[in-house]
């Protein structure tokens, strides 16, 4: 069994989401190019039992349009995957700042945002650990050998270190950065 690990970014705030001015301006940050949009009902959440619906799936899409495809559609559960060669590349180059024997060859570069209800699972998908109304994720395949490790010299690169200054300015006070997983 394979893992995808995300570290997640979640606002203190659980029911907070951006509007479509700061959704627009988290895009922009990570100087996306393309993005993919998928549109859900119900929660989503890893639960086999108690997966949203996916109803809706826009690949290709320039970054207006996907906002606009949101707009249209804000009573759904949102996932926007985006595609950000420069700041991925740049992310992945960092991880060279990572313990080789924490990482041991994880990288985290993909970039992902939810908008809508969706559960957050502890690394080994045992326990919830909340439901929140938006998470940003950075992803990849793969596991670090120790997530509270890799989770701490993650955060001390300049690609994460700016993440993490950018959202206290869109949404102050506070951010919880942690690890999650699907198998």
């Amino acid at each position: 069994m394979s893992a995808y690990t995300a570290v997640e970014f979640v606002p203190d705030d659980l029911l907070w989401q951006p509007d479509s001015d700061l959704l627009h301006r988290i895009i922009h940050y990570f100087g996306t190019t393309t993005v993919s949009v998928i549109f859900y009902e119900g929660v989503l959440d890893n639960d086999e039992e108690h997966r949203a619906k996916k109803l809706l799936r826009l690949d290709d899409q320039s970054p207006v349009k996907a906002l606009v495809e949101f707009e249209k559609r804000k009573d759904l559960t949102t996932s926007f995957i985006l595609e950000c060669p420069q700041w991925g590349d740049r992310i992945e180059s960092s991880h060279r700042l990572i313990s080789s024997d924490v990482s041991d060859g994880y990288v985290a570069w993909d970039v992902g945002l939810t908008i809508g209800p969706c559960v957050v699972w502890d690394p080994l998908c045992e326990n919830k650990l909340f439901e929140t109304m938006f998470a940003l994720s950075i992803s990849g395949n793969g596991m670090p050998t120790d997530l509270d490790e890799y989770l701490k010299q993650l955060r001390k690169t300049p690609e994460i270190e700016g993440l993490e200054r950018f959202l206290r300015v869109i949404k102050p006070p506070a951010w919880q950065a942690l690890i999650s997983a699907n198998f």
